[in-house]
């Protein structure tokens, strides 16, 4: 708006200086050609000015128009590698005992053994990827993690006998303390898959018109 106030006071200011010669019949000096000239060049000066910001201006709005794309990408893509690569496979095997329960950690060492194959096969990509999860899923499944660790040592030490562990008033704690935790993570993965679904869900094309 402040360079539009400048042509235009340029304008009028070049036509009062025509207009003032012209009825004064001043035209004919030397003078007076020096100042129209001026004047006239002093408009051009102005709108070719404006022309330049004008550029300028568009292509600071298209540069911040592809600042803005590229973040929305780059998150679309984030939350894509989530779902995919973390959420859902955690969802949809969440209750798979064999993954998720209180199986021995002897069968966890072999990864020739087909039952200890799968568990390897599901696991080793969850804890690569677990970067990619929000601060709440990470921390529930790092403490499941390390629950179940702590729970398959203690057990070793009673044989590998569930039953046996149950009994005693250190397998009772860590037996609630398994369960707590994989309560805790499947909630926060139930909530990151509803959270995740609903990010990426196609827009609705009705809401267009």
């Amino acid at each position: 708006m402040l360079a539009g106030g400048v042509i235009s006071s340029s304008i009028i200011i070049t036509l009062i200086i025509l207009i003032y010669f012209y009825f004064n019949d001043q035209l004919s000096t030397i003078t007076t050609y020096s100042t129209i000239i001026g004047a006239v060049a002093n408009l051009f000066l102005v709108l070719a000015t404006w022309g330049y910001l004008g550029e300028v201006r568009k292509q600071v709005n298209i540069m911040a128009a592809d600042g803005v794309s590229g973040k929305m990408r780059e998150n679309n893509e984030y939350l894509l590698d989530m779902m995919t690569k973390l959420v859902a496979p955690l969802y949809f095997s969440k209750n798979d005992e064999m993954l998720f329960g209180k199986t021995s950690k002897l069968y966890r060492t072999h990864d020739y053994d087909p039952s200890s194959k799968e568990y390897f096969n599901f696991w080793t990509p969850i804890e690569i990827n677990m970067h990619l999860a929000s601060p709440s899923l990470f921390l529930a499944l790092e403490k499941y993690l390390d629950v179940k660790n702590a729970y398959w040592d203690a057990l070793y030490e009673h044989a590998n006998m569930h039953n046996v562990f149950a009994e005693t008033p250190e397998g009772s704690e860590m037996n609630q303390k398994f369960d707590d935790a994989r309560s805790a993570l499947s909630l926060e993965i139930n909530i990151a898959y509803k959270d995740l679904k609903s990010k990426l869900r196609p827009p609705d094309p009705s809401s267009r018109f």
